[in-house]
């Protein structure tokens, strides 16, 4: 019993046919749920599968086990199996498999609590296991399995997806879990070994993230502290040079107003520079179908990274603005 797993990008015609070309015996996209005005309370959302137009027997009966899963896994309630118009969303990212293909909707992300498991290690680990349990069950003698997953990685355009109501994306979410589906495959089949990567897709030839300088602290606080300040931190960054520029930047004092007003152009500059080359290790990428599952998860932690840099940078320029207030007065 195998599990041979490859990730293919693209835009979505493209991952359909070099899925075929490989053989894959099955073909899982991996998306998030989202609508506009989504209350906390909202019974509404639900888990689903979508299938294309043409979809097969076998593609419905994968739906709706997979919606059944996630609904008994999360506590919500299982909308089964939505069949795409032909030609409407959703169709054209499976309409061309010559397998069974379905889109996973585990979670409505546009929901506070239901983002949040799914920005969590825990919870992006649970809707991997949901998506290998499902090719298990279907699959017992194992398989090809071609994973993808939505908005991100296409060629023609940058698609982030649907907005989630926690500040993150659809679209890196699921490139987080599509990984871990990717590993929790590998530890299947008990084979330390990454799934197969083009040189050209390689991580070593991606664009190098531009690192944010490092700056030295005022006052007494030194290197160290501002790293262990930044481990105590309730969101995780991985770069270190990011969080202990943060600490700097929070630094609520009359004294540091002059400097934070100051760093904040330069600390746009580098967000900017940063958005860049996610965008470029993005294309990297993808210039392959056997996309590397290293570069994908270096791109979805560097969006998230963005993401969170962004919310502090908004809560920095508001205490520029009171502390230029305080002073003022």
């Amino acid at each position: 019993m195998t599990y041979e797993v490859r990730i293919f990008a693209g835009d979505y015609a493209e991952r359909q046919a070099a899925a075929n070309a490989w053989g894959a015996d099955v073909y899982l996209e991996q998306h998030f749920n989202a609508k506009l005005n989504d209350a906390e309370t909202d019974l509404d959302n639900s888990a689903l599968c979508v299938v294309a137009s043409n979809a097969g027997t076998k593609s419905r009966q994968l739906g709706a086990s997979y919606a059944a899963a996630a609904a008994k896994t999360f506590g919500i309630r299982d909308s089964g199996v939505l069949v795409a118009p032909f030609g409407r969303s959703g169709d054209g990212n499976l309409r061309h498999t010559k397998m069974p293909a379905v889109i996973l909707e585990p979670l409505f992300v546009s929901d506070l609590s239901q983002a949040e498991i799914a920005s969590s290690p825990e919870g992006q680990r649970q809707i991997a296991q949901l998506a290998v349990d499902l090719v298990r069950e279907h699959f017992p003698d194992g398989a090809k399995v071609a994973l993808s997953h939505g908005h991100r990685g296409q060629r023609s355009k940058q698609d982030p997806g649907a907005p989630a109501a926690n500040g993150r994306w659809e679209g890196d979410l699921a490139v987080a879990v599509v990984a871990e589906i990717a590993r929790l495959f590998r530890e299947l089949n008990e084979d330390p070994r990454e799934a197969p990567t083009h040189p050209e897709a390689s991580p070593e030839r991606l664009p190098t993230p531009p690192r944010v300088p490092v700056i030295p602290l005022v006052g007494k606080a030194d290197d160290d502290e501002a790293e262990a300040e930044a481990e105590e931190d309730d969101v995780h960054i991985e770069n270190p040079d990011i969080r202990a520029l943060m600490k700097l930047l929070e630094k609520r004092d009359r004294h540091h107003a002059e400097q934070l007003d100051g760093l904040l152009g330069e600390f746009r500059e580098t967000r900017k520079a940063m958005e860049l080359a996610a965008n470029e290790m993005s294309q990297a990428a993808v210039t392959s179908s056997d996309a590397a599952i290293k570069a994908h998860t270096a791109v979805g932690q560097l969006r998230n990274e963005l993401t969170e840099v962004d919310r502090r940078l908004k809560k920095v320029e508001q205490a520029v603005e009171d502390l230029r207030k305080g002073a003022a007065e």
